[in-house]
C-alpha cells in the first residue's frame, strides 16, 4: 500500500526522478504523493504511478531511482509495447496492437481496433462511454485486417515518420499509412485529442498549425465539432464526408458524399456518386444551420458548431441521408436535430426550371407566378416552366421565403445595395433574377444568368428572390402574353432564309436531350453532346425560351459565326428553328471549357504554365482576327472562361457569339440600352453606360488573362486581401511590388517567372479604367510575342473600392466587388 503523506509537502528529488523516468509521460508525475522524508519509499510510489499509467514493469528490478535515473528509465520504460489503454499518446518506440487502445486525456474518445462484419478489423476512433459503440473515424476503411488471431496487426510510427498499420499475420505487410513524409521519426508522438482528432506531432509541439498529420484532414462519414470540410487553396486539397457502405456494419467507402462547391456562392451538395441528390442553398436554415461558414484567401470551409457540454455529430448515412445528431445524456441515445433531404421538396431539381416546390399547397410543385408549364401534357415529367422575355418590357416578380436557386451561374457583389442590384439586373437582358447576398445584414447583391432551378418555398424562413418575367398585362394570362411575344419575335426574321437541321435528327443524335448527354449549362440554355448518323460528334446549344435571347440574338449568332473561319474560333455546323425550339449545332470540343480546369483545385493541375500561355496566345489571336483580320469587324462582348472551349489538344476556341456586334468600316464604337453580358468581365463604360468597342473586348481579355495566371475568379472572395476583386487585388500587389503573390502556386516556377510577370503587366494594361489607355489586340499580340519589350506603366483598373457597414458591428468590413463599379 502507498503511504499517505501530509498534504502540500514536497519531495523535489522524488519528483525529479519521476520526470526523468517518464519523459513524455511526465503528466503522471502530477499524481506523485508529496512528502518530505522517507526517500526509501520512492521506489514503491513510482511503481504505483507506472501501474496507474498502464505501463507494465517488473517490480523486482534492482534500480536506484535517486542516483541513476538513466538506469531506471531503461529498466522501467516499455521498449515497444503499450500494454494498458489509459494513455493518450504513442511514442516512436511503441506499437499499438489489436487488443490495446489509446484513450483521450478526459476519456471522451478511444482509438483502437473495431471489429466489423465478416471478421474484419478496422483501426477506428469511437466514443468511450456511449453504447452501442459509435464510430466517428476509420483509417483502413477500404483495406481491412482479417480477425484470424488475437494479434493480427499493429500500429506504429514508421522509420520515415509515417503512421503505419501493419499486418503481423502476413509478414508485416502494409495495410494503411498516413502517407506523408517527414525527415525522421525521432521525437515524434501520435496523440488522441479530446475532440476526437488523432494527430502526429513533434514531441514538444502543441501548436495545431504545426501538426505533421491529423485525422481531421481525412474525415470519413462523420463531422465532429471543430472539424471542417471544404477546400484548401494553398495545398490544392479538399475535405468531404463519404458514407459507409452499410451504416454500423461496413465502413468501406459508400455511394454518398457531402462536399462544398465553391463556384458562385459556396453551397454544400449531397451526391450519389456524381448525381446530386440534395443542395443546401447558400445560407439554408436546415441542416446547414448547424455549420459555420469561413472563407479567406487560403480556402473555403464549413465548420461544425461546438456546443458546450454536449456530444454532437453530422453524419452521412449509407442510404443518402444527412443527419445532425446530439447525444442525450439522460436517455442515453442520439437525438436527430436535423435531417436532409427531409421531404420531396429537398430533392435536387425535383420539378424543372422556374418551378417552385412547396409542401403546404397541393400540388406541391407549381410554376413561378407569370410562368406556364413548358409541356402541358407532360407536366408531371418535370420539364419545368417558361415565359417569353422581351428584355426592355420585362418586369420582376418578388418571391418571399424561398431557398435561393442553384448559384453556379451567378455574379456576386457584397457591397451593392438591393436597389442598385435590381437596376443592374434589369439593364442586363441576360440577368434572370437577383437577391440579397447576406440576409442577416440585408447587404450585397447576387444575380443569376441562367435558368433558375431547385427553388423551394418555406413558411417563414428563407430569402426574397426577384425573378425576371414577361410583363403581365391586366387580365392577360401568362399563356396569352407568351403567345403575343412569340408572334412579335417571328415577324423579326425570315425563317426560310436559314440553313436548318431537322429537330428529329438532333433529338436522335442527343438521345432525346437526355441528362446523360448534357455537358453544360449556360446563360441562354443547355448544351448537349450528340452523334450524327455519319458518326460526327456535335455539341447542340438548345436555347431556353426564358433565357432572354430571342430571335434577334439567335440570328445574330448564326449570321456572325457562319462567316468566320479561324483555328481559335469554334465552328458552327448548322442550326435548327422549329416551333419554340431554337438550336445551334457546333463542332464538339472534348475537353470542356476553360473554367472547368482553371477554377478547380484538382483539375487545374492539367494546366501548367506552358499550356496556360498557349491558351492565352490562342485567345489573343482569335480576338485579333475578330477585330481586324476577318471579313467583318466584330466585337464579342461576352469573353469569359466558360466561353473558351478546348479541343482534344487543348487548343482554345472562342465561342458564344449571341451578343457579338458587327461594325462597319468607319464605325469604332457602339451604344446600346440592352446591356447583355457577365459582370466581372464587362468593361466599365459598357456596364455603366452601354458603350462598347474593341477596347471592351480588350478589357475582358485582361480579366481573363489575370484569372488564368492566378487561377482565381475576378468575383472570388478577397476579404482578407483588403481588395474587392481580382483586379483590385492585382493592383494592390502591383503597387506594393508584391505581384508575385498573385501567381497560382501551381505554376509559380522560377524558370517561367519573367514570362508570367510580363503577362501580368499586359493584363493590367488591358483592364485600365479609361478605354483609350488600353492597348489594341494587335499590340497585345506583339507584347505576348516579345516583339514589344518596353511596356508603359499601367493606370488604375476599372473598379472602385467601396465598403459597406454591417449594422450591429462597430467596425467597417471590406467585401469583394467586380469591375462593374468602374467610373
Amino acid at each position: 500500500m502507498i503511504p499517505i503523506f501530509p498534504k502540500d509537502e514536497i519531495c523535489p528529488v522524488c519528483r525529479k526522478a519521476c520526470l526523468d523516468i517518464f519523459g513524455e509521460h511526465a503528466v503522471h508525475c502530477r499524481e506523485l504523493p508529496s512528502f518530505k522524508y522517507r526517500h526509501d519509499l520512492v521506489r514503491d510510489v513510482l511503481f504505483d504511478i507506472f501501474k496507474r499509467a498502464g505501463i507494465s514493469v517488473k517490480k523486482e528490478a534492482p534500480v536506484n531511482f535517486l542516483t541513476d535515473p538513466q538506469e531506471a528509465r531503461s529498466t522501467l520504460r516499455p521498449a515497444d509495447v503499450l500494454v494498458f489503454g489509459w494513455v493518450d499518446t504513442l511514442t516512436s518506440s511503441q506499437i499499438l496492437t489489436t487488443n490495446q487502445t489509446l484513450e483521450s486525456s478526459h476519456g471522451t474518445f478511444v482509438l483502437g481496433f473495431n471489429p466489423g462484419t465478416n471478421s474484419n478489423i478496422y483501426l477506428a476512433i469511437w466514443y468511450k462511454n456511449i453504447n452501442p459503440r459509435t464510430v466517428v473515424w476509420v483509417a483502413n476503411r477500404d483495406n481491412h485486417l482479417q480477425n484470424n488471431s488475437t494479434n493480427s496487426g499493429f500500429l506504429k510510427i514508421g522509420d520515415n515518420g509515417n503512421i503505419v498499420l501493419l499486418n503481423s499475420s502476413s509478414n508485416n505487410n502494409l495495410v494503411w499509412s498516413s502517407n506523408q513524409t517527414t525527415v525522421t521519426k525521432n521525437q515524434l508522438v501520435l496523440q488522441l485529442l479530446d475532440n476526437g482528432n488523432l494527430v502526429l506531432r513533434g514531441k514538444n509541439v502543441n501548436d495545431p498549425t504545426k501538426y505533421i498529420w491529423q485525422s481531421f484532414d481525412y474525415p470519413t462519414d462523420t463531422l465532429l465539432p471543430s472539424m471542417s470540410i471544404g477546400w484548401n487553396f494553398d495545398k490544392n486539397t479538399e475535405k468531404h464526408l463519404t458514407s459507409w457502405k452499410i451504416t454500423r456494419e461496413d465502413p468501406s467507402t459508400g455511394d454518398y458524399s457531402y462536399k462544398i462547391d465553391f463556384h458562385g456562392l459556396p453551397e454544400i451538395y449531397l451526391r450519389n456518386d456524381e448525381n446530386i441528390t440534395y443542395r443546401s442553398g447558400p445560407w439554408d436554415v436546415g441542416i446547414s444551420g448547424s455549420l459555420m461558414f469561413s472563407s479567406d484567401k487560403h480556402g473555403i470551409y464549413y465548420l461544425s458548431y461546438e456546443i458546450p457540454s454536449t456530444f454532437s455529430r453530422l453524419v452521412v448515412t449509407s442510404d443518402g441521408v444527412l443527419q445532425y445528431l446530439i447525444y442525450n445524456q439522460n436517455t442515453k441515445n442520439w437525438v436527430k436535430y436535423g435531417l436532409a433531404p427531409k421531404d420531396q421538396c429537398d430533392s435536387y431539381k425535383a420539378y424543372g426550371p422556374y418551378s417552385v416546390c412547396d409542401t403546404n399547397p397541393s400540388p406541391v410543385c407549381q410554376c413561378v407566378e407569370g410562368f406556364s408549364p413548358k409541356n402541358k401534357q407532360d407536366w408531371k415529367l418535370r420539364d419545368g416552366c417558361t415565359t417569353n422575355l422581351d428584355c426592355e418590357s420585362d418586369e420582376f416578380y418578388q418571391m418571399e421565403n424561398v431557398k435561393l436557386p442553384e448559384t453556379t451561374s451567378v455574379f456576386v457583389n457584397n457591397t451593392m445595395e438591393i436597389k442598385e442590384c435590381g437596376n443592374l439586373c434589369f439593364r442586363n437582358c441576360s440577368c434572370t433574377a437577383y437577391s440579397i447576398v447576406d440576409a442577416t445584414y440585408s447587404g450585397g447583391c447576387v444575380m443569376w444568368f441562367g435558368e433558375l432551378v431547385d427553388i423551394r418555398k418555406y413558411t417563414a424562413e428563407g430569402q426574397n428572390l426577384h425573378i425576371r418575367r414577361a410583363y403581365q398585362k391586366l387580365g392577360q394570362t401568362p399563356q396569352e402574353n407568351q403567345s403575343a411575344n412569340l408572334i412579335r419575335d417571328a415577324k423579326q426574321v425570315k425563317i426560310e432564309d436559314l440553313p436548318l437541321f431537322e429537330f428529329k435528327n438532333i433529338s436522335t443524335a442527343t438521345n432525346s436531350f437526355s441528362s446523360a448527354n448534357k455537358i453544360g449549362q449556360g446563360g441562354f440554355g443547355s448544351v448537349y453532346k450528340g452523334e450524327l448518323a455519319d458518326g460526327l460528334e456535335i455539341a447542340v446549344k438548345r436555347l431556353s425560351t426564358t433565357s432572354g435571347q430571342g430571335i434577334e440574338e439567335f440570328m445574330n449568332e448564326v449570321t456572325v459565326i457562319s462567316k468566320l473561319q479561324h483555328r481559335n474560333l469554334v465552328r458552327l455546323l448548322d442550326c435548327c428553328i422549329e416551333g419554340e425550339e431554337k438550336m445551334l449545332v457546333y463542332e464538339y470540343m472534348p475537353n470542356n471549357s476553360l473554367d472547368f480546369y482553371l477554377f478547380d483545385p484538382i483539375n487545374k493541375k492539367v494546366l501548367d504554365w506552358q499550356k496556360r500561355l498557349y491558351v492565352i496566345e490562342g485567345i489573343s489571336r482569335g480576338l485579333l482576327y475578330l477585330h481586324r483580320d476577318s471579313r467583318l469587324r466584330i466585337i464579342h462582348r461576352d469573353l469569359k472562361p466558360s466561353n473558351i472551349l478546348l479541343d482534344g489538344e487543348l487548343n482554345p476556341k472562342i465561342s458564344d457569339f449571341g451578343m457579338a456586334r458587327i461594325f462597319g468600316g468607319t464605325e469604332n464604337e457602339g451604344n446600346t440600352r440592352r446591356i447583355m453580358g457577365t459582370y466581372g468581365y464587362m468593361s466599365p463604360e459598357y456596364a455603366m453606360e452601354g458603350l462598347f468597342s474593341e477596347k471592351s473586348d480588350v478589357f475582358s481579355f485582361g480579366v481573363l488573362l489575370l484569372e488564368i495566371i492566378s487561377g482565381r475568379k475576378n468575383t472570388s472572395f478577397y476579404n482578407n486581401e483588403q481588395a474587392l476583386s481580382l483586379l483590385g487585388y492585382a493592383w494592390k500587389l502591383w503597387n506594393e511590388e508584391e505581384v508575385v503573390s498573385l501567381i497560382d502556386p501551381q505554376i509559380c516556377n522560377p524558370e517561367y517567372l519573367d514570362d508570367i510577370l510580363r503577362c501580368i503587366h499586359i493584363g493590367l494594361l488591358c483592364v485600365q479604367e479609361i478605354a483609350k489607355e488600353r492597348p489594341t489586340m494587335a499590340t497585345v499580340v506583339s507584347m505576348l510575342n516579345s516583339e514589344i519589350v518596353k511596356f508603359p506603366r499601367p493606370f488604375q483598373p476599372g473598379f472602385i473600392q467601396r465598403q459597406i457597414e454591417h449594422r450591429g458591428e462597430p467596425s467597417v468590413n471590406s467585401f469583394p466587388v467586380t469591375s462593374l463599379d468602374g467610373r
